[in-house]
């Protein structure tokens, strides 16, 4: 009968652990409890004092907000003293620094399930100054999702933030489309799997265009792209003209409309149509909307963004239209004197993301 011995065993594998426990803390689960190793993990990443001395801090611009109230500034790192008139807005900032604050900022894109919208949420952040040496423009917005360095006039009561440097746009930020609440939504029932309100970027520079042409021509603008209410049942531009006192003719006669059909079949707007007869299939539409309709087919005609050379496409999918006499009979649009507008932008329609 063969003998096996401690050093048979050890020329293979190797010494033997000794039997004895080694003190200190280890990955083996029998010899150290749980409370020992989450204490130990918490100790090392939150060790007291661990922020002493430090006096710069990286954060991430979260929002950058007009207000037209005045602002006395002064500090030990800022040299600017300065008080703004009424009529000449300057910016808010807000800084979210991950290593002072304790505080959960959900950025889901799905919103809050109740409480402070996100916006409202990032608006309770300290205001951060923009130190003078960056010479920044108090009348322009910083680039919100870009990270920044950011020093403390009084660290231990983290407040007057100033920002000192500016780097590169990393976050995609958008507070805008959660002004309303899932939970709101869902009450509503405008709760959809798409993110209402938030468009492809490289879309709004289309839409911010788009928007100003409908305002410089004082139609009364809802851009139920970005900001959609509890009515809001897809992507699109409502505009209207104010309220008219003539009041429409025989519901079956649209010689408005139809004047404003002619123009759309001339060459230059071929890429501008109307869905169906949505304009007048309800009743026609005012005068006044038929010509200030016409002059802005001429604005659109000789802008390159949206001219028939563009590559963009112009609908019009709602006027005084059955749906809206149906659905929603208080609205402008029973009188004429509202239009549903949706915009394609090289072949693809903006939509929800």
């Amino acid at each position: 009968m063969s003998v096996i011995k401690i050093e048979d065993i050890s020329k293979v594998y190797g010494a033997l652990n000794a039997m004895a426990e080694n003190p200190g803390l280890r990955g083996d689960r029998r010899g150290a409890d749980t409370t020992s190793m989450l204490s130990a993990v918490m100790e090392e990443a939150f060790t007291p004092n661990c922020l002493l001395g430090k006096t710069e801090y990286n954060g991430i611009i979260v929002g950058s907000f007009p207000t037209l109230l005045p602002s006395y500034e002064s500090g030990q790192l800022y040299t600017r003293e300065e008080y703004r008139s009424s009529g000449e807005p300057r910016y808010i900032n807000k800084v979210l620094v991950p290593e002072l604050e304790c505080r959960p900022i959900n950025f889901s894109p799905t919103g809050q399930k109740k409480g402070l919208t996100l916006k409202q949420r990032v608006y309770t952040l300290e205001s951060a100054r923009v130190k003078a040496s960056l010479d920044h423009e108090l009348d322009q917005p910083l680039p919100v999702g870009s990270v920044c360095t950011v020093l403390y006039g009084d660290i231990n009561l983290m407040k007057d933030p100033v920002i000192t440097s500016i780097g590169a746009k990393v976050f995609d930020i958008d507070l805008e489309h959660s002004q309303v609440t899932l939970a709101e939504r869902w009450g509503s029932g405008t709760a959809r799997t798409m993110i209402q309100g938030r468009v492809s970027p490289e879309h709004d520079r289309y839409l911010d265009k788009l928007l100003g042409i409908l305002e410089r021509e004082k139609f009364e603008v809802t851009d139920e792209y970005r900001e959609p209410n509890r009515h809001t049942t897809a992507p699109h531009f409502h505009f209207q003209t104010r309220a008219s006192t003539t009041l429409l003719q025989d519901p079956n006669s649209t010689p408005n409309a139809d004047a404003f059909r002619e123009q759309l079949k001339l060459p230059d707007y071929d890429n501008i149509t109307e869905k169906g007869s949505e304009l007048s299939n309800g009743g026609d539409i005012t005068v006044a909307m038929k010509d200030k309709l016409i002059v802005l087919l001429g604005i659109l005609r000789s802008d390159p963004d949206f001219n028939k050379d563009s590559g963009q496409e112009l609908e019009f999918t709602g006027g005084n239209d059955e749906y809206h006499q149906r659905k929603h009979p208080n609205s402008r649009h029973r009188f004429g004197e509202g239009i549903d507008l949706v915009l394609t932008v090289g072949g693809t329609r903006v939509e929800w993301e």
